[in-house]
């Protein structure tokens, strides 16, 4: 007999993060151009130190406003906790307009003071990281 392995996960969204990106929600999604290549999705997830969460996101509020006010350095698609799933885990979703764009981004923001200073301020609270790079199909709304 084989076993099937299911996991599920509901994520919600991190409010006070999300409010100081200025996220306008997914809707927002269908203004951005797109370019010659076909955008990439960044799926970063972090799982937690037992009730760190708070702290998490308390130090990630302070610089995504930031983060999010660099050009053409990534769209914050969701930032959110699991409620029903595997506890203690966050999402953060980037969407990039192609995979070198995602390169340059990343080097971008290395020298943002404040952004750099709130992702030192999650290491510690962090226990695994993972990171996943997904690119949506042709018919897919969030081209």
């Amino acid at each position: 007999m084989k076993h099937f392995l299911q996991e599920n996960a509901i994520y919600e969204p991190a409010t006070e993060v999300l409010e100081n990106a200025g996220w306008q929600g997914f809707q927002a999604l269908q203004s951005l151009s797109k370019g010659a290549s076909q955008p990439i999705y960044e799926i970063r997830r972090y799982i937690l130190a037992s009730g760190s969460s708070t702290k998490f996101f308390l130090a990630m509020a302070g610089g995504i406003k930031e983060r999010c006010s660099v050009p053409d350095a990534g769209t914050l698609v969701f930032v959110g906790q699991c409620e029903m799933g595997q506890k203690m885990t966050v999402a953060v979703i980037w969407r990039y307009s192609s995979a070198q764009n995602r390169k340059e981004a990343r080097d971008k923001v290395k020298g943002l003071n404040t952004w750099v200073s709130s992702m030192k301020d999650t290491a510690p609270l962090v226990l695994e990281s993972s990171v996943e790079i997904v690119q949506p199909t042709g018919f897919s709304p969030m081209q």
